[in-house]
């Protein structure tokens, strides 16, 4: 092993890895010296090789925040650990031969005398029983002017609830920047975006959503509601509970003197408005409520990772390595928290947002999870094809995961779609966190689709998700047509493809319960392949509402911008619950529960 492997492995850089096709890689010592001079670690020449690795080996002190299992030993001083915990109580622990046992109710606890430490349970939250919910868009939805906002949520809620429905997944509702259409760009995910306060109007039924304008007629409204706000005792409570992160994100959200009040009231709204659908959402009987998404990553420009420079990468984006869906790589253009940088501030910027996702609502879905595992970055400006996988530190933050989830009694969604590290699924899975099993992907080792009762135990069965087609999209070709049309050549391979892969997942169907040959209406395979989902195995089935009421448009591209109108389409129908298609699929859901 050569000095600057031995430097890129000290820093958590793969040196090797597999790709999507099981075939081993080997990063370039050139890209392993541009990423680790990007982490900090200087590695041009053999000099510096040899100082950044000392300066590697001299920081390994105690972090402030020691992430320990319950009933897990872990490397202590002295004789004994004296502990306070979060209710004020007091707890000693004894240490023989350099260790201590975390013999302790999981929860925070300060040492006396020097750092943090924090006892995790060994499972997330998990749902009782089996339950069935939906994924939407939130500013798709009906109901209100311009976008759909958090009342046109708690209306949405109640429907779903009286369908049968026991949660809603939601796309993200972080704060995006001032120009930001993507709801997986956030400028921060411990804050909200104050678009989705709710807004008395019409809904004028516009197909498609013009961000411009609808961002302008939205901001102008609630600065005439500001404009007559004086004081409440409770947006004083939350500026105090939200404390002095609240207060940097409103200055850098402003812009300029004197508008950071309005971005505290912002702030304040959104969270009394995210909370009142939630509420709505229980009172109306599900078990879980809203499931919100929590982004990957963050806007390099924004709040967030203004605030918190000194934990972030830089110089470095978040993406993922070539594939079959990405010959070149992905660089999606997003940062993230560093490890040293995590383990440097104990945690907290990520226990910060595990506890604003769950703050009002009954689960979250984790975007990329592997990502607690490992991130594939590239050096900004550089192919994405250039990055390697940067390892974080995978039982710790799965630990908290585990710890705030138990909290908030909140499940734990993770997805795991894409290249898998290997042990990664077997070890969230006895964690208690959830994967997913989409359709599309529901296939063996040798690519054969799987019928419905072959689907996992351990992840939540869903029909399609924000990045892929719907059923009927898929089952038409739709899809392909876009890229066709993106291309401006037709893929005759695609679509000997796609006539193969429909043949074949009809037959997994029929394996579930299907009848008949290979419809040509894709009304019918629709409610077939949501009643294979109702007979699967797992604990919680997730249908987009796109496939409840048969919409053949999905909302996202990837790799697109311009091409496709990406996070602007408005759902037809204003009652989606109230159409013929929902109502049927519904009572498939509904039957599946046994």
């Amino acid at each position: 092993m050569t000095a600057l492997e031995k430097l890129a492995r000290a820093a958590g850089l793969a040196v090797t890895w597999k790709d999507a096709d099981g075939r081993s890689r080997r990063v370039s010592p050139q890209n392993l010296r541009a990423i680790l001079t990007a982490l900090g670690h200087p590695a041009n020449t053999p000099q510096q090789i040899k100082r950044s690795l000392a300066r590697l080996k001299a920081h390994k002190g105690e972090p402030p925040l020691l992430v320990v299992a319950q009933g897990a030993r872990f490397r202590a001083r002295g004789r004994a650990l004296h502990l306070v915990a979060e209710d004020g109580r007091q707890h000693k622990l004894a240490i023989r031969n350099g260790r201590a046992k975390a013999d302790l109710a999981p929860g925070y606890y300060r040492i006396a005398g020097g750092n943090r430490l924090a006892v995790t349970p060994p499972r997330a939250f998990q749902p009782e029983a089996k339950i069935w919910g939906v994924s939407v868009q939130l500013y798709a939805m009906r109901g209100s002017p311009g976008i759909g906002d958090f009342a046109a949520l708690g209306n949405f809620c109640e429907d779903a609830a009286r369908a049968g429905a026991n949660a809603v997944l939601l796309s993200p509702v972080h704060a995006v920047p001032p120009d930001g259409i993507s709801p997986y760009t956030p400028a921060s995910r411990q804050f909200l975006n104050p678009l989705y306060i709710p807004l008395a109007g019409p809904d004028r039924g516009e197909g498609q959503i013009n961000w411009r304008r609808a961002t302008a007629a939205r901001m102008k409204a609630l600065l005439r509601e500001f404009a007559k706000f004086r004081s409440d005792p409770e947006f004083t409570a939350f500026m105090r509970q939200q404390g002095g992160r609240l207060k940097q994100h409103a200055r850098f959200m402003a812009g300029k003197p004197g508008g950071m009040r309005l971005q505290l009231y912002l702030q304040w709204r959104a969270d009394r408005a995210l909370a009142d659908a939630q509420a709505r959402a229980k009172a109306a009987g599900m078990t879980v409520g809203l499931i919100a998404d929590v982004a990957v990553g963050l806007d390099p420009q924004g709040s967030e990772a203004a605030g918190e420079a000194a934990s972030m990468l830089q110089g470095l984006s978040i993406g993922a390595p070539p594939d079959a869906l990405g010959p070149e790589g992905q660089d999606w253009g997003l940062t993230g928290y560093s490890p040293a940088g995590l383990i440097a501030g104990g945690y907290d910027g990520f226990i910060r947002t595990l506890r604003a996702a769950m703050r009002h609502a009954g689960g979250i879905r984790l975007d990329h999870a592997m990502g607690l595992m490992r991130l594939w970055v590239v050096p900004r400006g550089r192919p994405s094809r250039d990055g390697a996988y940067l390892h974080y530190p995978f039982e710790e933050l799965l630990g908290l995961v585990c710890l705030e989830s138990q909290r908030h009694r909140a499940l734990v969604i993770g997805e795991d779609l894409g290249t898998v590290p290997p042990g990664f699924r077997r070890r969230v899975f006895r964690a208690g966190l959830m994967g997913m099993d989409v359709l599309w992907f529901a296939r063996d080792r040798k690519g054969n689709f799987r019928p419905p009762q072959q689907w996992f135990k351990h992840s939540a069965a869903m029909t399609t998700t924000h990045d892929l087609p719907t059923l009927v999209g898929w089952w038409r070709g739709r899809d392909l047509e876009w890229r066709d049309a993106i291309a401006g050549t037709v893929d005759k391979a695609a679509w000997r493809r796609r006539a193969r892969d429909r043949r074949a997942l009809w037959g997994a169907l029929r394996a579930g319960g299907a009848k008949g040959p290979v419809p040509k209406d894709a009304a019918r395979f629709a409610d077939a392949a949501i009643a294979a989902l109702a007979k699967s195995p797992s604990p919680l089935k997730l249908v987009a509402i796109e496939d409840l009421i048969g919409e053949i448009e999905q909302p996202n591209i990837p790799g697109t911008i311009d091409e496709h109108p990406n996070w602007r389409r408005r759902l037809k129908a204003a009652k989606p619950f109230a159409t013929a298609s929902a109502r049927r699929r519904a009572t498939l859901l509904n039957g599946g529960r046994a």
